[in-house]
């Protein structure tokens, strides 16, 4: 997955994702996953996730986990900017070209706000399932910001 704009961002989706036990073990237990596909919604965060101009003059960069609820109705909500205990997505890779020179800052709340509204942006998923039933679960998509020097 890349992405490449005259912002000078770079987004990569980095294969690792991490099943839990329970549902490896029971067919009938499953995560919930984006109705239109891995492969889209990795598109679509590509499509949505900007990184902040203030982080790049502020050399910010990091990893941020983003949590968030899927319904049983498939419905997103509750997306925070903390890494809760749920099932952990493919890790997401946005880079950004620096504006200035200095040493590497972290996390600030211009990139969390980032990830939180591109994860908000990405739609219906299918809900997991617990025993064939559909439940409401709770997803986390790692998204870890970049800075490189200017081409």
């Amino acid at each position: 997955m890349l992405k490449l704009s005259g912002l000078g961002m770079l987004l990569l989706a980095i294969p690792f994702v991490s099943y839990s036990q329970d549902s490896t073990q029971n067919p009938d237990n499953v995560p919930a996953v984006y109705k239109k596909g891995e492969a889209a919604m990795y598109q679509t965060l590509a499509n949505s996730i900007d990184y902040p101009i203030s982080s790049r003059r502020d050399n910010r960069a990091g990893l941020v986990h983003v949590s968030f609820t899927v319904d049983e109705k498939g419905k997103i909500s509750d997306v925070v900017a903390e890494k809760k205990e749920g099932f952990l997505l493919s890790e997401v890779v946005v880079v950004g070209y620096t504006l200035t020179e200095g040493k590497e800052q972290g996390v600030d709340s211009a990139l969390k706000s980032a990830a939180i509204t591109a994860v908000k942006r990405l739609g219906k998923f299918k809900p997991a399932q617990k025993d064939g039933i559909e439940v409401s679960s709770i997803l986390v998509i790692p998204i870890k910001f970049l800075l490189r020097p200017s081409p």
